[in-house]
This record gives C-alpha cells, structure tokens and sequence, in this order.
C-alpha cells in the first residue's frame, strides 16, 4: 500500500504536495516481511511533526494524520541507534495500535536516520517467544539499509519539485567539481529556483562560481563537512557587487552534492551596522561626559552595567557583575540609603527620578569611590513589575575638591587667630622691653614684616606648612645682603605651620642682631647658617664671624627670650646661644615630630 510522503514537509512555511510512495521503497519493505516472515510489517518516518505511516504491510490501521511521536521517543527506543527486538507489552502505545490488537508477540525495531533532524523506524512483528536470533537480526539489517538509502534519494529530489519553486528564498543543488587534488573547485548546479536565478541576474551558466564568485568560502567550508551534517550558515557578498550581503545556508548532501538557500540580507545588515554605529555614539558620548548607564530588573534581580559603570565600580576585566556584589560594594549606611531611594522609586509615579550620592569599594581594586546615582521607573505595559534604568557619575574629584576646600576654609580661619594672638603677644613684649616708643615701633615692624613673609611662604605652599629652606631664605631678604656673605645649607625638611612662623620670627632676630651688634655690621662680617637631622632631631647652626669683637649682653631682651625658645618655642625645643669673641654663635634644635607640628 501507499500513503503520502511526510518527508515532503518543509520546515517554510509553504504548502507543499504530497509524493507518492514509489514501487522500489514498498517492494523493499515487502522484502523485508517476507525475510522475517512476518505478517506485519511497518516504516514509520518521523519528523518535528510528529510520526507518520511511510509505507505498510497487515497494519490494524491507516492514520491519515500524525502519530504524537517525539524525537525522544526514538531516542528511548535505540539508545545506541542499533536494531532492538521489543515485547509487545513494551512498545509505545501509539505504535502498537497501528500494528497489531494482540498483546502477544514479539517486535524487531530498526532505526534509519534519514537526516539531520528527520529519522524513521522500520518495524516487524511475529507470533511466537521473544527474541530474534542474531543472524537473522543481521540478514534484515540489509534491508534497512535499502531503505535509508531510497529515503535519502528521494530527500534530495525532494527540494528541487516542491520547495524551490514556492520559496522567496534562494535554493539550488548542486554536485562537486573537483580538481586534480581531489578538493572542491566549482560547484556544478543541478537545479535552482526563480528567486535564485534571479539573485545572479538570471544568468544561464551551470557553474556556481562563475555565477557568484564570493561563493568561493561556501565550498570551501562545506568540502569539510560529512554529508546530512547539521546546516551550515555564512554571510557573503552578493553576486553583483555593490552593498547587497546575502545570507547563505547549506548542508552536504549524499553522493557530493550540496544544498544551498540564500537570503537578501542587506537591509538586516545596514539596520545593524546603524545600531552598532549608535551604540558607539552612545558609549563615546558617555565616555565624554563620563556617564556610565545602569539597568536593574527587581523582578529576577538582573544588574546590567556598561564598561563606565563597572570602572565606577573598581571591576578589572570583563567578567559580569551580580546584584549582590554590587550590594556589597557600597558601605552599610549608604546601601540602605540607596535600597529605600530604589523601593521609593518603584513603588509610586514619581516620574522625575531621584539622584543621591553613594559611597563605593572598588569590587576588584578596592579604592573608595564618590558616585552619584541617577535613576527613573519604566513601566511594562504587560502587568509585569516595573524595572528602574539610570546613570551614574564618578564624582570622587568634586568631592575630594570640596573637603580640600573645607579644611582650607577651617585652616584659614585657624591661622589667623593664631596670628592675631601673635602679633598681640609682639606688641605686649615689644613695647615692654623697649626703652622708647621710637625704637618699639621700628622693632614691632620689623618683626611683623618677618610675621608676614613667613605666612607668604605658607600660603604659596600646602597646609602641611613649608619647607626649612624657604623660611631661611625668607626671614634673610629683606636685607639685600650680598649673596656671598651668607651661606644657607642643609637637607631637604619640611616645617609645620605654627613652628613655620615661629622658626621666622627666630631667624628675623638673629638677621636683626647681626646687622645691629654682629657680623652684618662690618663689611667683612660673614654669618654661615645649616641645618641637618641628627637621631631624630632637626638642628639648625648659626655661626657669625669677621664681625667686631663680642660681648654678652648685660639684660635679656624680648628678642634674646625668643632665639633661646627653639626652633619650635616649646616642648622640648633646646638652644646653645655662646657669645663668642670671635662671633655669635647658637645651635638650636627639636624633635623631627614636634617640627611637624
């Protein structure tokens, strides 16, 4: 008997005539029954439909439509895709009820892969114990073999009868033409539709590349394959140059020849080649503003971030990043901060959005970061939850920026009141030791000029106060002395801000008692001045000579209380003041931590 073809089903959408059955395949199949001398015999083609009676002998019943048979199915029957004898009470349902309405019985199944997703099954059946003898389940093994041979001849006729001519889609079959190498020099074409004569220009050549010479990587890649391997899929150029890009599907094919569908797909291309190009502007211009995009979906806990956002985030790399690592990143106070901004936003219609800043530990670098967070609630028109997008900004510079601004505001205000008690406390000691209001006022000058090239050289520095050198040379120019009758030396130091303007009022005293009484006040006077750090300590020595002959003086000044207090003028500041004859001479020192202060 002959029932319709089931392999003529094409997986397009087209309708498709059925084929008979022809006289080879049932004589084949009649073969078979009379070798195993079976009254009863069965091939059953299977395809994503479903199951379908190919070809019968004493069948129970003639089903028009599709048995509900699943690819598992024929993967539970033959676990090693080689012949099973099968109890009656053990075959699938839906096929014993074709074949037979005795539970009695024995079966031998043989499976026949016709193609990469269409199979079919030859069954007998016979009266009697179960089991078959191997050289019998040999003997049949042949005649499944006759059958999967003719199913796949008739597979390929197929296409070029039925589908070719109803698909929009370019389809051709071709054989190889091999070289003297024995590879694959030109395909010879066998059979195409309208659609693909009309790609090529309905040339009438029967040589693919002649036709299409792009098509080139088509042989080549499919001279690799097996036949009825899985579909290959490639993008080429089009036969006729230009912009036009086709996407080319194929399979090898028994006896070397080839299956080949080609679509336009120019338009596709240009319609992503423009959404990649947007993609670029967009991540350029988020780069530019520094911006980096976020998505997160409550509803499955998804975080999507952009390579802005994951550097914002300290990810080295390109692995992808979990909503619960993100969590993780930002400090406890700040997490439940942006956990109530989200729960807010999500539950009512704030259509604005909401920006708060946040506090962020690098996932992978651990550097703290300052980021401000940017986000609005997209509503699905579907019922499902709302999921929140935004952006995100590092603002680590500004904020870093504005508490330097802060503390330089405190330090300000902090230095001058210290210096309006300083310059209170030169006046009281000034006008206290001084014998007339002439000399106070010239000396109370003089000292708070000193007062306010100190300050200048902290200003022009950091908060961290200035370095030893600069105050030397400060306290040392207002006089204009020649350059060779002071020398200054020492290593590089650095002097915090009270001890800074203490260390110049010093200075401003010495110079001031040089110039009056010491060796500033001859021309031969020389004053040698250096610095070093001995255990720990910061030493300054100051040595005059070529001046005239020194005396100690009979009463001790405001200026002379001043040298004695240190380098630092407290704690444990210490100073060695000698009037030497032959010139003044004072070592000061202080501990490096005090020096800081």
């Amino acid at each position: 008997m002959r029932i319709d073809n089931p392999l003529t089903l094409s997986p397009y959408q087209h309708p498709v005539a059925s084929v008979s059955v022809d006289d080879e395949l049932a004589e084949v199949l009649s073969m078979a029954a009379d070798a195993a001398h079976s009254q009863v015999a069965a091939l059953l083609a299977l395809c994503p439909l479903g199951a379908k009676v190919f070809a019968g002998r004493g069948l129970l019943r003639h089903p028009d439509g599709y048995i509900p048979i699943t690819a598992s199915v024929y993967e539970r029957m033959f676990p090693t895709n080689s012949a099973v004898t099968v109890p009656a009470g053990h075959l699938p349902t839906d096929i014993r009820r074709i074949l037979s309405s005795e539970s009695s019985g024995s079966y031998l199944a043989f499976p026949i892969s016709v193609d990469f997703d269409r199979h079919a099954i030859l069954i007998l059946r016979r009266e009697g114990p179960a089991g078959w003898p191997e050289t019998e389940i040999a003997h049949l093994q042949r005649f499944a073999r006759l059958i999967q041979l003719r199913l796949r001849n008739m597979l390929d006729s197929l296409p070029a009868q039925t589908v070719f001519e109803q698909s929009d889609s370019g389809l051709l079959i071709g054989r190889f033409l091999t070289d003297e190498t024995g590879g694959a020099s030109d395909l010879i074409i066998e059979n195409a539709n309208e659609a693909f004569r009309g790609f090529v220009g309905n040339d009438v050549s029967d040589r693919l590349l002649t036709l299409w010479p792009d098509a080139t990587v088509i042989l080549a890649a499919a001279a690799t394959l097996m036949p009825d391997s899985p579909m290959q899929q490639l993008e080429i150029p089009g036969p006729c140059g230009g912009n036009e890009w086709f996407e080319a599907r194929f399979r090898r094919l028994a006896d070397d020849r080839l299956l080949l569908l080609v679509t336009e797909v120019s338009e596709r291309r240009r319609l992503f080649q423009r959404l990649v190009e947007q993609e670029e502007r967009r991540r350029l211009a988020n780069r530019l503003a520094e911006l980096g995009v976020w998505d997160f979906d409550p509803a499955t806990g998804d975080v999507t971030v952009d390579d802005n956002l994951r550097g914002m985030f300290g990810v080295i790399g390109a692995r992808p990043i979990g909503f619960a690592q993100v969590l993780r990143a930002i400090p406890k106070a700040d997490r439940r901060r942006a956990r109530k901004e989200a729960a807010a936003l999500l539950l009512t219609e704030n259509r604005e959005g909401v920006s708060f800043p946040i506090r962020v530990k690098g996932i992978d670098d651990g550097i703290m970061r300052h980021v401000m967070l940017s986000g609005v609630r997209m509503t699905r028109h579907d019922g499902r939850p709302a999921w929140l997008i935004g952006a995100a900004r590092d603002i680590t510079s500004r904020v870093e920026r504005e508490e330097r601004d802060r503390l330089l505001h405190q330090e300000l205000g902090h230095r001058l009141k210290n210096t309006v008690t300083l310059v209170l406390g030169l006046v009281n000691q000034t006008f206290r030791t001084s014998r007339d209001i002439e000399g106070a006022r010239t000396a109370l000058l003089s000292r708070i000029r000193a007062l306010g090239a100190a300050h200048e050289h902290l200003l022009l520095g950091d908060t961290n106060g200035a370095r030893f050198e600069d105050v030397v040379l400060g306290a040392l120019a207002f006089g204009e002395f020649e350059p060779e009758r002071i020398s200054a030396s020492g290593p590089e130091l650095r002097v915090g801000q009270r001890s800074a303007l203490h260390l110049a009022l010093v200075l401003h005293e010495l110079v001031t008692n040089a110039v009056k009484y010491g060796a500033l006040s001859s021309d031969a006077g020389r004053i040698a001045i250096h610095w070093s750090i001995e255990d720990q300590n910061a030493v300054m020595e100051w040595q005059e000579s070529g001046g005239p002959r020194v005396t100690p003086p009979t009463r001790s000044s405001f200026g002379t209380r001043l040298i004695a207090s240190g380098l630092t003028g407290g704690g444990q500041a210490a100073a060695d003041i000698q009037y030497r004859p032959e010139g003044f001479y004072c070592h000061l020192s202080a501990p490096l931590s005090e020096l800081a202060g």
